[in-house]
């Protein structure tokens, strides 16, 4: 049984603009986003987009080839760095965080927000569990809006005037989830009684708050002659 993302879900997620288009038309606070050079210019003139701007693939991942554009010059040589890429407005804010699981019909049972503290390279290296019930809702209703299944991450970003953007949607298990089954979320479990037909009761904002996640690296292996065959001494890392 393929406990996976819809095909509507999967196309709203994969295409930035599309996400951009289909969210805003229900409702939701998305940051401002063109497709061109033609129509980013346009909206810099009309005053609804302004510096800094970011630059980023329209069917992008893991912040590949994402740039922050301070002038007009900057803006045209990063857009004309790969094909398909996309103006979006710059929201100054904190970055949050929701891992949201679902089951087969769509039913919302588990929904942990949580601060991110630390990106690199896309990915979430330190991250806490908080109290946030404004997120919390948000969180459950979008993944009801969209038909979320499985698992879900989605990236907001809370402005300073209190507003929440969603800035992306991933129809998986995201960077931060370690700090949601920490935190007693335990998505897995979720999947595996879903799996066995068991009935599973929604839990939404069960969860410890306060869980703090630091992501490390771990060097594993031996004395070095036995991964190279060349001659070192005794020396162990």
């Amino acid at each position: 049984m393929p406990l996976l993302a819809t095909p509507r879900t999967v196309a709203i997620a994969y295409d930035k603009s599309a996400m951009h288009d289909r969210l805003r038309a229900m409702g939701y606070l998305v940051p401002y986003t063109v497709a061109t050079i033609e129509e980013a210019e346009a909206s810099i003139s009309e005053g609804l987009l302004r510096f800094p701007l970011v630059v980023k693939p329209r069917r992008g991942f893991g912040s590949l080839n994402t740039f922050v554009a301070n002038t007009v010059e900057q803006m045209r040589v990063f857009h004309g760095y790969a094909a398909d890429m996309l103006v979006q407005e710059f929201i100054v804010g904190e970055e949050l965080n929701s891992s949201i699981f679902s089951d087969m019909d769509a039913r919302v049972l588990s929904v942990v927000p949580c601060r991110k503290r630390l990106m690199a390279g896309g990915e979430t290296q330190h991250a806490e569990s908080i109290e946030h019930p404004g997120l919390l809702a948000l969180s459950h209703r979008l993944a009801e809006d969209i038909g979320s299944v499985g698992p879900l991450d989605v990236d907001f970003m809370e402005s300073r005037d209190g507003r929440l953007y969603v800035l992306d949607l991933n129809p998986r298990f995201g960077g931060a989830y370690p700090v949601a089954q920490v935190a007693g979320a335990d998505f897995p479990s979720l999947a595996m009684a879903i799996i066995r037909g068991n009935a599973v009761a929604p839990t939404v904002g069960a969860y410890r708050r306060g869980v703090y996640m630091m992501k490390a690296i771990a060097i594993a292996g031996g004395p070095l002659t036995s991964l190279d065959d060349r001659s070192y001494d005794d020396r162990r890392y």
